[in-house]
């Protein structure tokens, strides 16, 4: 959040000058070569940014901001109280700076019932608003709208350079290329994303007969079409597999925030992913989602390291891990969570463990050392919520599986393994399907 704040700070300075009536302080600084102008934030106690987009529901986006307070400024009483009585009480005294970013309705009954409860934060407060609708401009602001120009002709061939050529030294980049890139910032007039766009497509091309080629396939950027023909220029550039895998995604709502996992084990349960030898669907996903990022087709993505939980129970308090798989119940636990050892765990421990609530769950491994006849009420007790994306069992004593896994309607990969006394998977008057099925063994 502090990158995208300091892009803001760095294009509203008139707008700044105008809100030192609120207590907001800044000192300019000189612009300095190939980095971005740096900001003060010690003056604001909470920084805020929600992207509102088209639904501007005073609840919900109240709920929101709430969402990104320090939880020490949400009163125990709080669950008994509106959406906007928690903010209004969380802010109350609280020197804030909150972005409220593309923001669409031009409604102002819902933005003056905002902005009563966003007053109750201390002098100095800023509340900024981005909007493209300048008729959204004139209902909430309170003080000259500032239109932001054209990026300069320096940050645009930043951009195109660092896309273009990736971690190449300057050195090292064919003169005849770069000589060409001036020719490329005319035509992106101003717009970053336009810039983005076409330097992520030249960077595949090598020759100067390829940017050449590029540059006359479009239009590129004028003031009737906008960034549109760029757009579609880097569409077309995508590979067939490519488009398919990209056009899935108009599923998802705007401003949506894909589970990038989730998302690639969807693509191959539809079969976008082609097989490849030596290489698995899932790098596959991989690799053309990091290729679509890099043509600005996805836009804030965050890395987000998922643990893995591994827990062994014992029997008695000696030992590592968990003594008692029941202990999970109160763990809110996502990604991949793996039990081994299962012999020692009872019936009551698998199902105090909740593991059926557990949403954020994608993965579960669940193995025994050596299988027993109890093993099946045990595995009942371990049922997962039926979202799950892949199972793997390992040495289950039981003879058949509990009904639970019929139900994993979104299940893609299923592995068993080491089940000596298995006689069938489910019951003979069970039925079954896994319509996203891509990988099951045995």
């Amino acid at each position: 959040m502090g990158k995208k704040l300091c892009r803001v700070v760095q294009a509203i300075e008139v707008l700044v000058t105008e809100m030192n009536a609120f207590g907001f302080k800044y000192q300019q600084q000189v612009p300095a070569s190939k980095q971005w102008r740096q900001t003060d934030h010690n003056h604001f106690e909470l920084l805020l940014w929600i992207c509102v987009s088209d639904s501007f529901d005073v609840d919900s986006l109240a709920k929101s901001i709430a969402e990104l307070l320090p939880k020490k400024s949400i009163a125990e009483s709080a669950s008994k109280k509106s959406p906007l009585d928690i903010l209004q009480d969380a802010l109350r005294g609280h020197m804030y700076l909150l972005v409220l970013d593309d923001v669409w309705s031009r409604e102002p009954d819902k933005w003056e019932k905002l902005k009563s409860c966003l007053s109750q934060g201390a002098k100095g407060s800023v509340v900024l608003i981005t909007t493209r609708d300048e008729g959204v401009a004139k209902i909430m602001g309170t003080v000259k709208t500032y239109n932001l120009a054209a990026l300069g002709d320096d940050f645009i061939k930043e951009i195109i350079e660092k896309k273009a050529f990736g971690s190449q030294k300057e050195e090292e980049r064919p003169s005849v290329l770069v000589n060409m890139v001036g020719q490329i910032v005319k035509r992106c007039r101003g717009s970053p994303l336009a810039a983005a766009s076409l330097g992520s497509v030249l960077r595949t091309k090598t020759s100067k007969e390829e940017w050449k080629a590029v540059l006359s396939r479009s239009s590129i950027c004028t003031e009737e079409s906008g960034i549109l023909p760029i757009l579609k220029l880097s569409y077309n550039d995508l590979s067939s597999q490519m488009k398919q895998c990209f056009a899935f995604c108009a599923v998802f709502p705007k401003d949506y925030e894909i589970d990038v996992d989730k998302l690639i084990q969807l693509w191959m349960a539809h079969g976008f992913i082609e097989n490849q030898k030596e290489v698995s669907p899932q790098t596959i996903g991989k690799r053309i989602f990091n290729e679509l990022v890099s043509r600005s087709f996805f836009v804030d993505v965050k890395q987000v390291k998922v643990p893995i939980k591994k827990y062994y129970p014992q029997m008695g308090p000696s030992g590592s891990g968990c003594s008692d798989v029941g202990e999970l119940h109160q763990l809110n636990l996502g990604g991949l969570l793996e039990l081994l050892q299962l012999e020692n765990v009872t019936e009551e421990a698998a199902k105090a463990a909740n593991i059926e609530k557990k949403e954020e769950l994608r993965e579960l491994k669940l193995k025994w050392t050596v299988g027993c006849e109890d093993d099946a009420r045990v595995l009942e007790g371990l049922k997962p919520h039926d979202g799950l994306q892949a199972v793997r069992i390992e040495s289950y004593g039981g003879t058949t599986f509990p009904t639970w896994m019929c139900m994993l309607r979104n299940v893609v990969e299923i592995h068993l393994s080491g089940c000596m006394k298995l006689q069938w998977l489910f019951s003979c008057d069970t039925s079954f399907s896994f319509p996203n099925l891509k990988e099951f063994t045995l």
